[in-house]
């Protein structure tokens, strides 16, 4: 993945979307750009896969990437925990920039109208 990452900068790229820990640290060696930072795991019992539960925040965070990318759905995690505990947890104990991948629009629309 470093090399495509090399590609894309090579080609304008302003920033690197990147899965796995193992995959944004060889990009980070790569290229000086900006990575929004995933990890994909699959949980049994939920559908939730991307940035799932704060044990990939954290190891997102130890890998530097300057924003993390979390599903935002409306769905339970995995721990029995909400979307609004995990970001508000991301945000006060990390002060990381977060992205919140929407599924349709209508969960964000529901989501902020709930909890703002």
């Amino acid at each position: 993945m470093s090399k495509m990452a090399l590609a894309a900068y090579q080609g304008g790229a302003k920033g690197i979307r990147a899965n796995s820990v193992e995959d944004i640290k060889a990009i980070q060696q790569e290229v000086n750009l900006p990575i929004i930072g995933i990890i994909k795991k699959d949980y049994p019992g939920s559908d939730i896969y991307i940035t799932t539960t704060m044990d990939e925040v954290d190891a997102l965070v130890a890998a530097n990437v300057e924003i993390i990318a979390m599903d935002a759905t409306s769905r339970l995690r995995p721990n029995q925990t909400t979307l609004a505990t995990n970001v508000i947890k991301l945000r006060t104990e990390w002060h990381s920039r977060v992205i919140l991948q929407i599924y349709p629009l209508a969960f964000f629309l529901l989501f902020f109208k709930e909890k703002y």
